[in-house]
């Protein structure tokens, strides 16, 4: 009895191990799930209704260089690539990698980008910059960062979250990056030429910063509060009253899109 226990315990734990091994370790199919069962909550409820997924949404993020490892390591058939639209193709480069080392080549999309956008804008209602600006630099290192077609979303933000810092130099180099975009939305090129001109102002440079507000108006005729900011500046060109707290709190506008990349067909917020 004791052998025959002894035997099936043994042919039990080698089918264990056989399931586990044919099982593909593909972490980034999960943080898909999880930024589209987050993304549905805040489309139905608001950013506030983050808060429950933040957890395992930060959790996500951590693991994400190591999951982009896995995936370019693949296994002994396959290799897999992590795009930031369901609608990319793999480049020559990844399907030439995959041939050269005999495996076939999938896709999958790449949550990582938009995890980051959601923690950092919820961060944003949090007073908190120091982690909206922590979560977007873990996304910018990302392999695969600096070509992907999002890059500016994160850029941008990044440029906004260094000014709640005060952090005005490094402010002002990640406004004059993510304006280097020809692809740039006519609204969102405006929004950015108004936080260029603030971060100018604050650096002493009120000439370029008029300038800068004088753009932005230039293509958004109409924004309340790029008139008032440059109406500020004006007032203040010898050296002046600095602008009064309501003013230099550089905020999105409320029409701020976030990363436009939703798989699988989950809602926007």
């Amino acid at each position: 009895m004791r052998s025959v226990v002894l035997a099936a315990g043994v042919l039990l734990c080698g089918i264990v191990v056989v399931g586990a091994a044919e099982k593909p370790n593909r972490p980034w199919v999960q943080d898909n799930k999880t930024i589209n069962l987050a993304v549905t909550d805040v489309h139905k409820s608001g950013m506030m209704a983050l808060g429950p997924h933040v957890a395992a949404l930060e959790k996500a993020l951590a693991g994400a260089k190591h999951s982009m490892e896995i995936a370019a390591a693949g296994d002994a058939q396959l290799m897999y690539v992590l795009l930031a639209d369901p609608e990319d193709s793999p480049t020559d480069a990844q399907r030439e990698t995959a041939d050269k080392a005999k495996k076939k080549l999938l896709s999958d999309p790449n949550p990582y980008l938009e995890i980051a956008f959601f923690l950092a804008t919820y961060y944003d209602l949090q007073k908190k910059p120091e982690d909206g600006l922590r979560v977007i630099d873990l996304a910018l290192a990302l392999p695969g960062s600096d070509t992907n077609p999002h890059r500016s979303d994160l850029v941008s933000k990044r440029a906004a979250e260094l000014g709640a810092l005060k952090r005005w130099p490094e402010s002002l180099a990640a406004y004059d990056e993510v304006l280097k975009d020809k692809e740039l939305a006519i609204s969102v090129r405006a929004y950015l030429d108004r936080g260029r001109g603030m971060a100018l102002y604050e650096l002493g440079r009120k000439v370029e910063a008029r300038d800068a507000y004088l753009e932005s108006l230039k293509l958004v005729s109409n924004d309340p509060q790029a008139k008032k900011e440059l109406e500020m500046i004006e007032m203040n060109q010898d050296g002046g009253m600095k602008l009064p707290p309501s003013v230099t709190t550089f905020q999105a506008p409320a029409d701020t899109k976030p990363v436009d990349q939703k798989p699988e067909g989950a809602a926007k917020p």
